[in-house]
């Protein structure tokens, strides 16, 4: 967290901060106008992501209703759907997916590691 006291910048760090960053990662420039409402933070070194694991999209599309499960409908990662109990395949969301899979997992998203491999859909975090 950063916090701007006056012309003081004081850094501390708390669970939501990624590993490995340092109070020199990152920089301030406080504005010069004393009745500005913002200043510009940034980062000098980018987080550190790590994977956490592949999605249940089964169990996701089950938890929802979805009686049929999940099926691959194309060969990109982006064809994957559920199905309801009336058999039509309807779109799904990957990021619901990750958290029904890892709902403990703070600042987590999910991505496919290639477009063109279906099964590359994982779970990322800091």
């Amino acid at each position: 967290m950063l916090r701007i006291q006056g012309n003081a910048i004081r850094t501390t760090y708390d669970a939501w901060s990624p590993p490995g960053l340092t109070a020199t990662d990152i920089t301030a420039a406080l504005p010069e106008d004393r009745g500005a409402t913002s200043t510009t933070v940034t980062l000098t070194k980018a987080p550190a992501y790590q994977q956490k694991g592949g999605l249940d999209l089964n169990g996701y599309c089950k938890s929802i209703g979805n009686t049929g499960g999940v099926s691959l409908d194309g060969a990109t990662s982006g064809d994957w759907h559920c199905v309801p109990p009336n058999g039509k395949h309807v779109s799904m969301s990957m990021d619901d997916a990750r958290t029904q899979t890892y709902p403990y997992v703070q600042s987590a998203f999910s991505r496919a590691a290639d477009i063109n491999t279906p099964g590359s859909w994982a779970c990322w975090s800091s």
